[in-house]
């Protein structure tokens, strides 16, 4: 999984909806399974079973959201398409 497949995804969500990252998580797992790879952790530098995966999308939303593409609540950790 990479950061240009999980933008397309992203980007394809009907314009207003607003998700939670876990259902954003849900919705990018529903349209692109993460391979093996995907499930290692995202650095090897301290412990950690936060997911290479996670943390792709988690790129892909801090560009979207500095572009302002899209619109973060902090307040519930959501995001508005």
């Amino acid at each position: 999984m990479n950061r240009q497949t999980i933008k397309s995804i992203l980007l394809n969500l009907p314009k207003g909806t607003t998700l939670t990252v876990g259902q954003i998580q849900n919705e990018v797992q529903n349209h692109c399974s993460p391979v093996p790879d995907d499930w290692k952790p995202y650095t090897p530098t301290r412990p950690t079973n936060y997911p290479k995966w996670h943390h792709e999308i988690q790129g892909v939303l801090y560009e979207l959201k500095e572009k302002r593409i899209i619109i973060h609540h902090p307040s519930n950790s959501s995001y508005t398409f």
